[in-house]
């Protein structure tokens, strides 16, 4: 049977007009330097370690919900 792990992100915008997003937290704990690198870059980086996509939730804040296999 599969096990699974999972992983929370939120995403905040920043900017002055507010039209930059990038991943601000991870499972709640907020990223050092997290507007340096663009959200898409971001989501490569864990496409590339194994993580996928399963869900986002937009409420205050949007939350992105990836999944990958345990080792």
């Amino acid at each position: 049977m599969a096990r699974w792990e999972y992983l929370t992100v939120e995403i905040d915008s920043f900017g002055i007009d507010g039209k930059h997003y990038a991943a601000r937290y991870i499972n709640g704990a907020e990223l050092r330097d997290w507007k340096k690198m663009p959200l898409h870059d971001f989501i490569n980086r864990l496409g590339v370690d194994g993580w996928e996509m399963t869900g986002t939730i937009i409420l205050y804040r949007t939350s992105l919900f990836f999944k990958r296999s345990r080792p």
